[in-house]
């Protein structure tokens, strides 16, 4: 899991940019996204299947609480792309350096590994765990 979620930073790291485009695209064609998902839907299903896969085997041990793929899909592309989006604006308004928006971005990449990690950890005591299986 480790390896995904910095995967996918990484990966926005990279292109940051490619965020706004998608975005702006998207909004002003919306269209697009079912052409778009028409032409890559193996990629994403066949990775979902193999997900799915680790991921029940490690509920079955008993080393993760019950979550779905979805849901912690969503947590991190939540994470990695609000991160993204949100940062060239408080490094404005905060008059971040260079220096001070790396040392954020390196940290967040840190923290959004730890805040999925623990989420998925094994609650004691009377915790109640959500479940979405709404796509499953």
């Amino acid at each position: 899991m480790r390896y995904i979620i910095e995967s996918h930073y990484d990966l926005i790291k990279e292109n940051p940019r490619l965020l706004l485009l998608i975005l702006n695209e998207l909004s002003r064609q919306p269209e697009q996204l079912k052409i778009l998902s028409e032409k890559l839907h193996v990629i994403p299903e066949q990775l979902f299947v193999h997900l799915e896969s680790e991921l029940q085997i490690e509920i079955q041990a008993g080393r993760i609480r019950p979550v779905s793929l979805m849901d912690l899909i969503v947590s991190m592309v939540s994470l990695n792309v609000a991160l993204f989006l949100l940062m060239p604006v408080a490094g404005e308004v905060l008059s971040l350096s260079k220096s001070q928006i790396e040392t954020m971005f390196e940290h967040r990449r840190i923290e959004h590994v730890n805040i999925i990690l623990n989420n998925l950890r094994l609650y004691s005591g009377n915790k109640q765990t959500t479940y979405f299986a709404g796509w499953s």
